[in-house]
């Protein structure tokens, strides 16, 4: 056999195909801690450790077989003293005087170890951390989820809170005053001047004894309206807005003989929302520009609409989701009214002007879009008309 790799600076031994040692260098037999005598004729499983004798008997050995040869394979041998030394090489199997050989050339490798154990702990770290940021993302999820009903209960209860409010004002004020009303149009009937009991009833007084059981019933039906709308069951679903507006306009042209209602209108998005509110919504704001338009003019309601982004977190600071959402202003013709008003005009039987009918109407508007999320304002000018406007999220928040 060639001897060239006698004392060649690598790892050089050579088997027969039935494993027989027949040739080591100098730096294997250095490296074990073996004379070259001691070695040759020994099998080559003799020098590798259990696993790479598996590895050759089950899989190199038939490779070699197969191909000839196999480059950077993995293997380790050890010494004397059993100390384990871990080999990269390169393998061939050839024939030479009839017979077949399988030489070894094999550099250390010390550090190969190390390294499948940092990249295994590398591995390992990468999928905790995965795992982990699984668990993160499912978690942040779930608080994102409680945030959002956290905020739509506050806005829920600061609603409520405004409404009993309202209705405070209402049962403390508006209610009582046709009572006291009745109660003394009664003590007419029943007395005359000088404290006796009246025979005859007066007309008049049967009149405004009932203008105050009217004021009454007008009242309680508002408030019942108001509680309808606090308690029915949405049907929230995709709404064609200009659809609705033109039924809305064709109902206020019945109730409002000789009144011509011009409409003028964007083309506005599809958006979720109970269609039946949004009809009682727009009936009192169109309505409301005709009650309230100038002698002189036809009222006219010009409808813009457009679609934003506002921030869905309200009631919780610090906290940011921006959502699509659909913004209408609906601006008529009309009369008008001092702008610093523009917060009372929202609330319950607030009544600005002698036309403004029950005061009941953009209170109802206001809870309708606050039943929708959203939220509403206004905008008005003596003599220049009032904008209406609007805001109302595309997809409806379900939490």
């Amino acid at each position: 056999m060639n001897n060239s790799f006698e004392l060649a600076p690598c790892y050089y031994f050579v088997a027969t195909d039935e494993g027989e040692l027949i040739n080591v260098n100098e730096m294997v037999c250095s490296a074990l801690g073996y004379k070259k005598e001691e070695l040759i004729g020994k099998h080559i499983e003799f020098i590798f450790t259990l696993a790479t004798r598996i590895f050759y008997q089950t899989h190199l050995f038939p490779l070699l077989k197969l191909q000839g040869k196999a480059f950077e394979i993995f293997i380790t041998v050890q010494g004397n003293g059993k100390e384990q030394i871990p080999l990269l090489c390169n393998i061939s199997r050839a024939n030479e005087d009839g017979h077949n050989y399988i030489s070894f050339i094999g550099i250390v490798v010390e550090n190969r170890k190390k390294f499948e154990d940092e990249l295994l702990n590398a591995r390992k770290a990468a999928e905790n951390a995965l795992k982990e940021n699984s668990a993160l993302s499912d978690t942040k999820k779930e608080l994102q989820k409680t945030i959002g009903m956290l905020e739509s209960r506050l806005h829920v209860i600061k609603k409520q809170n405004e409404e009993l409010s309202q209705f405070n004002k209402v049962l403390a004020h508006d209610l009582q005053e046709p009572i006291r009303k009745l109660s003394i149009y009664i003590s007419l009937l029943t007395e005359k001047n000088d404290g006796t009991r009246q025979e005859e009833p007066s007309e008049k007084i049967i009149d405004k004894i009932d203008l105050s059981a009217s004021q009454m019933r007008a009242i309680v039906n508002g408030l019942q309206q108001f509680a309808w709308l606090s308690e029915s069951n949405y049907k929230f679903e995709l709404v064609n807005l200009n659809l609705v507006i033109a039924d809305v306009k064709k109902q206020l042209e019945k109730e409002f003989p000789g009144i011509t209602l011009l409409v003028e209108t964007d083309t506005i998005p599809l958006f979720m929302a109970d269609e039946s509110q949004m009809e009682l919504l727009l009936y009192h704001i169109l309505s409301n520009a005709i009650r309230f338009k100038k002698n002189d003019s036809h009222p006219k309601v010009r409808i813009n609409a457009s679609v934003i982004k506002e921030n869905y977190f309200k009631n919780l600071a610090g906290q940011y989701k921006y959502t699509d959402c659909v913004r209408i202003e609906i601006k008529d013709n009309g009369i008008g009214f001092d702008s610093r008003f523009k917060d009372q005009v929202f609330e319950l039987f607030k009544k600005l002007h002698p036309a403004s009918g029950r005061g009941l109407g953009l209170s109802l508007a206001k809870k309708i879009i606050d039943n929708h999320q959203g939220n509403i304002t206004v905008e008005s000018k003596p003599g220049e008309g009032t904008a209406i406007i609007f805001v109302i999220p595309v997809e409806r928040e379900v939490v």
